[in-house]
């Protein structure tokens, strides 16, 4: 872990990193501060290209549908910590045995 500050922009960085899923991982999860963020792929056609869905208070699970492919990079708002917005970027790479999931947490106006 740094001890360095990063920034995305003028944004500070919560939290970043990147996860390999094998074919019996069904997501990741990640713990900011409380706040429990899972995310998954599907394949689904009558899915969007990502959904959110908020299974309790204090959990939300990020769906990416990979079923029309193109490019699965994403950035959105996610909630708020101590009144700030904290926004998600991330990014699936689907390849045959295994999933890449690539994140990034990071709060504006830091």
């Amino acid at each position: 872990m740094s001890n360095f500050t990063k920034y995305v922009g003028g944004s500070i960085v919560v939290d970043s990193g990147v996860a390999v899923l094998g074919p019996d991982d069904n997501y990741l999860s990640i713990d900011i501060r409380g706040l429990k963020f899972s995310i998954g792929s599907a394949n689904d056609r009558s899915l969007g290209a990502i959904t959110i869905k908020s299974i309790a208070r204090d959990h939300v699970m990020i769906t990416i549908n990979v079923w029309q492919g193109g490019d699965l990079t994403f950035k959105f708002q996610v909630g708020t910590i101590s009144d700030r917005v904290m926004d998600l970027a991330v990014h699936l790479d689907v390849h045959t045995n295994h999933r890449v999931i690539t994140y990034t947490f990071s709060q504006r106006g830091a």
